[in-house]
């Protein structure tokens, strides 16, 4: 797992999508790495995916592409600005 306090990212919000039911990696280190970089200082929203696995979160039709869909439409209809 590449490590949040070493990210480099220059101010680039980021979002993490975790599916609760991840075979392959357990659900904690999505929300784990994705607190360690909010406490890094990088602006990042942390989202669960219900029931999903750990291929499911690349389904084009599933719930994290909704939820990405969503995350960078806010962010394209306020300009550019970095909100939560």
């Amino acid at each position: 797992m590449t490590s949040p306090v070493l990210l480099k990212n220059g101010g680039v919000p980021m979002l993490v999508i975790h599916g609760t039911a991840d075979e392959v990696i357990p659900f904690g280190y999505g929300r784990t790495y994705a607190e360690a970089a909010a406490a890094a200082g990088v602006e990042v929203t942390f989202t669960a995916s219900p029931g999903a696995g750990h291929f499911d979160v690349v389904e084009p039709d599933g719930h994290a592409w909704g939820v990405a869909r969503a995350w960078l439409e806010q962010r394209s209809a306020a300009g550019g600005e970095h909100t939560s």
